[in-house]
């Protein structure tokens, strides 16, 4: 199953120490917007003789002036896949 997103491009995203744009400032709670989540290559976990699948949710959160955070939107399964040796 391929997935499609229903927007594109981030808007007014701020880069980070590593020079990724991840900070959106001043944000509308009933406006969109978007990230872009890479994932970095796997140095970490071996390949095997079978396919690994592992689980991760993603969580945007706001950091609200007043303290404390928002969560916007709702939290996303994301899946990662270690293909077996030899794939």
């Amino acid at each position: 199953m391929q997935l499609g997103d229903n927007f594109t491009g981030s808007k007014g995203a701020i880069n980070g120490a590593d020079g990724v744009p991840d900070t959106i400032s001043q944000i509308n709670p009933s406006a969109t917007y978007c990230f872009k989540v890479t994932a970095k290559p796997n140095t970490v976990i071996p390949a095997t003789n079978t396919d690994q699948v592992f689980r991760a949710w993603l969580r945007v959160l706001a950091i609200k002036p007043t303290g404390g955070t928002i969560v916007l939107g709702s939290d996303r399964e994301l899946l990662f896949v270690v293909p077996a040796t030899g794939n």
